[in-house]
């Protein structure tokens, strides 16, 4: 079949294929190539939201463990808590210590309250003290201090011989610790709950939960064989 340019049937092609191209050409230059670069960011940007999508359904998943993570260590933290009082309290203190060195035959010579030395999450009120008595009262005497119903421990020891020889002279500093009412940590229950919420605002629960205790969590939470007396 021979195509002659004078057909119209030629020409009518011939000349929807050079619209077509024409068209094309124009898009390709004023539509795409300009929107080339924002099709690109948008493609990457889509790309970041899947890959956090995708973090925060991993992250989901994982949520009861952590929390029951939290829950544990909560614990263990209010066993440590109830040995160290909201408060420090040097006639307490004092008192119990006459008691224990009355009770294991040791002498209290002298007792010096120190400034309490704040840290990061307790304060340390430590004690200068002067006993003596012979060895093994000296070391139950030690052993009744560590058992008292709050942390004490002691360092800083020098021994020295009485006149009498049957006796020693024991100077050293005995710390307890307190944790003020303000710097307590929140049970993770009342931090994470909330009330039904009205008009878009959450509400905070009035209500705490305070996680039980097992014999293990206390066991494990008391560190250096302080253990409060039952």
């Amino acid at each position: 079949m021979n195509f002659s340019f004078r057909d119209h049937r030629v020409q009518k092609i011939g000349g929807g294929i050079l619209l077509f191209v024409v068209i094309f050409i124009f898009w390709f230059t004023q539509v795409y190539s300009p929107n080339k670069k924002i099709i690109s960011e948008k493609r990457k940007t889509l790309e970041e939201l899947n890959l956090k999508l995708s973090n925060i359904k991993l992250s989901a998943v994982k949520l009861p463990q952590l929390q029951k993570e939290v829950e544990k260590l909560f614990i263990q933290y209010k066993l440590l808590e109830e040995l160290m009082p909201p408060e420090r309290d040097v006639a307490e203190f004092i008192n119990k210590l006459n008691i224990s060195a009355r009770e294991n035959n040791v002498q209290v010579r002298q007792i010096d309250v120190h400034p309490s030395e704040p840290s990061e999450y307790y304060h340390t009120d430590p004690y200068k003290v002067r006993i003596t008595g012979r060895y093994h009262e000296i070391g139950s005497f030690l052993s009744a201090i560590a058992n008292l119903k709050f942390i004490a421990t002691a360092k800083n020891f020098l021994l020295k011989r009485t006149t009498s020889g049957k006796e020693v002279s024991a100077e050293f500093i005995i710390d307890s610790y307190h944790i003020p009412s303000s710097e307590r940590l929140k049970s993770p229950s009342m931090i994470g709950a909330s009330q039904p919420t009205t008009g878009g605002i959450s509400k905070p629960s009035t209500e705490s939960r305070s996680p039980r205790a097992t014999e293990g969590d206390a066991l494990g939470a008391v560190s250096g064989g302080i253990v409060p007396p039952e």
